[in-house]
């Protein structure tokens, strides 16, 4: 029951209107309250949503930048420390047969290839970029082996552009086979001592990175 005075704002000759309504202004003013409360609980909620959305931003970026990268291309070692690796006692493979698998694997993802191609020495691969059926490995091992505890593989790469490359790889603290330095130019060579002369006349490029 709502009680409203009629007849001007003095009481003494206000007459009591008795009804189950409320009011006009009264009703005007509680849609009000009730829009500012509204509002106030929107503006509240957006601003709960934005620091909701800053807080996974940040931490998003902080595990961006602490995370290692999975096939980092970083080299751990430099021409000179290659050309001493293969100074040492190396042991050679004469087929892709022979190389280890963690290895295989670790050549794959650095040619970006889905699985491991490389044909043996002496056999047919894509030399030129023209496409055969059965589609041939692109890259073709010249020489490779293990030079104490490094494995290196030399190959010639075919298609749009013949090339040369040498790439080093080292196991990492969990046994797999990282990416240790590299370098690609136009120079074959068939023995370690070779390879050696070669990196040490900068035959091989490792300033930038490559298409593998």
């Amino acid at each position: 029951m709502f009680l409203t005075l009629i007849g001007g704002s003095d009481p003494a000759h206000a007459k009591v209107r008795v009804g189950d309504q409320p009011p006009r202004t009264a009703l005007m003013l509680a849609k009000s309250a009730g829009l500012a409360s509204n509002c106030w609980m929107i503006r509240a909620s957006i601003a709960v949503l934005g620091a909701v959305i800053c807080a996974f931003s940040a931490a998003g970026q902080s595990a961006a930048v602490s995370a290692p990268r999975k096939g980092d291309l970083t080299p751990s070692l430099s021409g000179m420390d290659a050309q001493r690796l293969l100074e040492g006692s190396c042991q050679l493979v004469t087929s892709t047969a022979q190389l280890p698998e963690k290895l295989r694997v670790a050549f794959a993802m650095l040619t970006k290839e889905s699985e491991f191609a490389l044909a043996n020495p002496g056999e047919k691969y894509q030399s030129t970029d023209v496409m055969t059926r059965p589609r041939l490995p692109l890259r073709r091992m010249v020489i490779a082996g293990n030079c104490s505890g490094y494995w290196f593989i030399h190959y010639e790469r075919g298609g749009l552009g013949h090339s040369y490359a040498i790439v080093f790889f080292q196991p990492d603290s969990k046994g797999e086979m990282a990416f240790a330095w590299g370098g690609r130019g136009f120079y074959g060579a068939s023995n370690c001592a070779e390879l050696r002369n070669a990196i040490a006349s900068k035959k091989f490029a490792e300033d930038h990175p490559f298409y593998w």
